[in-house]
């Protein structure tokens, strides 16, 4: 998608899919990447890519003796997310939650973007994804 119209879709709450309640005006974007590292709030906040519930999905880990990850629409508790949306991909959020996800600390606490809160060990025990091969990209 060229970049102005994403600027456009940013600005739109109906295309940036937050107009369902009161809605909200993006005005500013700084793009982060897998791998980048932020400062917030003390702490070092990890970016890792999890493309598949849409391309630029990314999760939030934060490293420390009790770790973190805020995985927003990726993973949730026992479940993912959906995948029917705009560059959506089923293969994709699997191969992310299996390859870069349940690689992180099991004591990992997990706060999806809706519903309960989980850890990592949790989800590799239960989350339905483990009943999927992961296909090789041809």
């Amino acid at each position: 998608m060229p970049q102005r119209m994403k600027r456009k879709c940013w600005k739109n709450p109906q295309w940036n899919l937050s107009g369902m309640d009161e809605g909200v005006t993006i005005t500013e974007y700084i793009p982060v990447q897998d791998g980048d590292k932020l400062e917030l709030l003390g702490k070092e906040w990890q970016v890792i890519s999890t493309p598949g519930h849409t391309k630029g999905s990314v999760c939030y880990f934060v490293p420390g003796e009790i770790p973190y990850l805020f995985s927003g629409d990726t993973l949730f508790y026992e479940s993912y997310g959906r995948t029917d949306l705009y560059g959506g991909s089923e293969a994709e959020i699997k191969k992310s939650i299996k390859e870069k996800l349940f690689c992180l600390p099991d004591e990992t606490l997990v706060y999806p973007g809706h519903e309960e809160a989980t850890t990592i060990a949790n989800e590799k025990q239960y989350n339905p994804v483990n009943f999927y091969e992961v296909k090789k990209a041809k």
